[in-house]
């Protein structure tokens, strides 16, 4: 399934894009099994970067690296990114420890 994407919706929302509550961000970090203070995390499909980001400062050590497709939300990141296609990621298989993918399953295909 091919992945359908219009150039600039998502840019069109700025930094204000990845907006959470409180209450869904303590929700998700408390079920992530396995994620160690002191790693790296992929934020994969990670828009502006908000996400990764408070994890980061919610876990003093751990360090995010964020892949999105869309150049101009990650301008919007605090945090290191790469312009990426989820599916052809830059990374070796080891690079990283856990990966988040909060808000983005939706756009995948089904396998």
């Amino acid at each position: 399934m091919p992945l359908v994407y219009k150039e600039d919706y998502f840019e069109t929302f700025g930094e204000k894009y990845d907006n959470i509550s409180q209450r869904d961000f303590d929700f998700i970090k408390a079920n992530q099994p396995g994620l160690r203070p002191d790693g790296v995390m992929l934020d994969l499909a990670c828009g502006s970067g908000a996400m990764g980001e408070r994890f980061v400062a919610s876990m003093p050590g751990l360090r995010a690296i964020g892949a999105d497709l869309s150049r101009p939300l990650l301008q919007w990141s605090h945090m290191p990114t790469c312009q990426a296609d989820v599916a052809k990621l830059p990374f070796k298989s080891d690079a990283v420890d856990h990966i988040i993918d909060a808000a983005a399953i939706h756009h995948f295909a089904s396998v």
